[in-house]
């Protein structure tokens, strides 16, 4: 028999190299956490982009400007993602930490977003809100690779940061404050973790966080 174990933490080309091996080895009962926890975010990300589980290499996180982490204390839970971001911070990139606990990542980020749990979406729409009305989006790349903008930009305008605060039980000022500290780095990372998908609007956090 043959048995064998990945994880999130192999990068989507390994993930197909390692299944493809197994498959050319006889194996046909082949699982992931895709099976009983990825499916619902990966359907909102794939409807806003087009692909379930965008991916890189983690050691792109050293080349951001600022890092978002959702879903995830990653401090504690990937530690070897951590190295890459403690290289961006040495290099001066800021970390805004989406938590509802003090978690070891919201104590080490610039930022701690204390979320209500369950409510990643609308605080996703209140970040675009500020984004958007406040025109601090590359307007280059919305005009050459993105569809629906328009539509987007009618739906964030029922999130308002005051209305996001009393929603997910955050500060107005950390929101716009995180709005823009995203906004103004170039190049951005979000980062986000399994909790998302543990939640009832996993699917429009998906496409809420992806837009």
């Amino acid at each position: 028999a043959i048995g064998s174990f990945g994880g999130a933490r192999l990068v989507a080309e390994e993930q197909f190299l390692l299944a493809k091996a197994l498959r050319s080895w006889g194996v046909v009962n082949i699982d992931s956490e895709a099976a009983f926890g990825r499916r619902a975010f990966a359907a909102g990300v794939a409807a806003t982009l087009g692909i379930a589980e965008p991916d890189g290499l983690w050691s792109d996180i050293a080349n951001t400007g600022c890092l978002l982490t959702l879903g995830a204390d990653v401090a504690t839970s990937q530690p070897l993602s951590l190295r890459w971001i403690e290289r961006a911070r040495d290099a001066g990139a800021l970390w805004i930490a989406v938590d509802p606990l003090r978690s070891a990542s919201a104590e080490m980020a610039d930022i701690h977003v204390p979320i209500r749990p369950g409510t990643d979406a609308a605080l996703a729409l209140g970040m675009l809100n500020v984004i958007i009305n406040e025109e601090i989006y590359d307007k280059e790349f919305v005009d050459c690779w993105c569809y629906g903008f328009d539509e987007l930009k009618e739906r964030v305008q029922e999130y308002p940061a005051d209305r996001v605060a009393a929603i997910t039980w955050i500060p107005e000022d950390k929101i716009v404050r995180a709005a823009r500290m995203l906004a103004a780095a170039k190049p951005a990372t979000l980062q986000w973790g399994l909790a998302i998908d543990m939640t009832r609007e996993a699917i429009p956090a998906g496409q809420a966080i992806a837009a």
